[in-house]
């Protein structure tokens, strides 16, 4: 996919037909539009030189790379949270709804929603239900940094990625002629500059 993409949108005769058009006898959506792919296309790379465009593409599929890599590590590390509370009382107050899908997610079979156990997950019903009805601080603290830990160590640990994410992205930056990645981000948005979006309140 990445490959096609970059293929599509460096093709230098689809610019050049983009450039043709007399943007001045369009209605605004129309001009928009044509403004909008020629600039898409520009970032895209298809103005460079070979040798740049060549690494430019490598920086794409590799981002595409880590990008999945990143976001199965976050599932990964999600499925892998669990936490079984055997004592009801500690769990006193929560609405049965939440005691149910706990009960059920601890034993499918014979699930207990008086008794337990109950095995709270990361995932977003139970997660919620846990920040918002738990009374037991020491359980709704496990859970929380549970969820706020994720993908940050073991063998899901995404901090190498975010720093190669980092790296690649300033190198794609400079062959495309901007500072950092908030200018390149901005240059396709309403906002103009890194300095405008922290001003706004």
């Amino acid at each position: 996919m990445v490959s096609a993409f970059s293929a599509l949108g460096q093709s230098k005769q689809i610019f050049k037909a983009l450039k043709t058009i007399d943007t001045s006898v369009l209605e605004t959506a129309e001009r928009r539009a044509v403004e909008s792919a020629i600039r898409s296309m520009e970032l895209a790379g298809v103005g460079l030189e070979p040798s740049k465009q060549v690494r430019f593409n490598e920086i794409k599929a590799r981002l595409a790379e880590l990008s999945t890599k990143f976001s199965n590590n976050v599932l990964d590390s999600t499925k892998a949270f669990e936490l079984t509370v055997t004592d009801p009382a500690k769990l006193a107050g929560v609405p049965s709804s939440a005691l149910g899908m706990w009960a059920s997610s601890a034993n499918a079979e014979k699930p207990d929603s008086v008794n337990g156990p109950f095995k709270i997950t990361l995932d977003g019903p139970s997660y919620v239900a846990a920040m918002q009805h738990v009374p037991d601080r020491d359980i709704r603290e496990t859970v929380y940094k549970g969820f706020n830990g994720r993908a940050s160590s073991g063998e899901h640990d995404n901090v190498p990625l975010i720093n190669e994410i980092l790296s690649l992205r300033k190198e794609m930056c400079g062959i495309l002629e901007f500072d950092n990645f908030a200018e390149l981000s901005l240059s396709k948005k309403m906002a103009k500059s890194a300095k405008e979006v922290e001003e706004v309140s």
